[in-house]
């Protein structure tokens, strides 16, 4: 016989639920003997968390407490440094990537060897349904010696085959 026994073990409630009828049960245990089930303040005291130091570990005391102070202030000067050189750079005029245009297509060439090494991304057209090929991964583009020249580098890397994911797939 395989009766279903209530282990005693285990408590009535667990998630607030009551665990034979799984109905919610509402916790209305005192916090301290003799409280009942009020709903209103208990008879908790709160611990006295300040205790009288004696001079030497006072001076200890503000000492730390005037360290601590400082690294606060230098950390906030830091962040607001490394704050500010970020905007400074996200706010300079670009700077052109390559000198001339001989400079441009060297750079093109070499792009496109350091392309030809990585692995394209094969992705699907949502509009069309048609699978795109040598796809420019994230990855290369991000790339901190590729992505500044990439303004000049997509148009040559498309006339060979080359595709971006982001953009429309009007030549298909």
């Amino acid at each position: 016989m395989n009766r279903k026994r209530p282990m005693k073990h285990h408590k009535p409630r667990h998630n607030n639920r009551n665990r034979h009828t799984g109905k919610r049960v509402v916790n209305t245990r005192a916090h301290e003997p003799g409280d009942g089930n009020k709903k209103k303040n208990t008879k908790r005291t709160v611990p006295q968390t300040k205790t009288f130091l004696s001079e030497v570990e006072q001076a200890k005391e503000d000492k730390r407490r005037q360290r601590r102070e400082e690294l606060k202030q230098r950390r906030a000067a830091y962040a607001n440094e490394v704050r500010a050189g970020y905007l400074a750079e996200r706010q300079a005029p670009c700077e052109p990537c390559c000198a001339d245009d001989d400079a441009k297509a060297a750079k093109n060439t070499w792009l496109l060897t350091q392309l030809k090494a990585v692995r394209c991304d094969v992705v699907i057209d949502d509009v069309t349904g048609r699978t795109v090929i040598n796809v420019i991964p994230k990855s290369f583009e991000n790339r901190a010696d590729v992505r500044k020249h990439m303004r000049h580098f997509w148009p040559f890397a498309q006339e060979k085959g080359y595709s971006r994911h982001w953009r429309k797939y009007d030549t298909l």
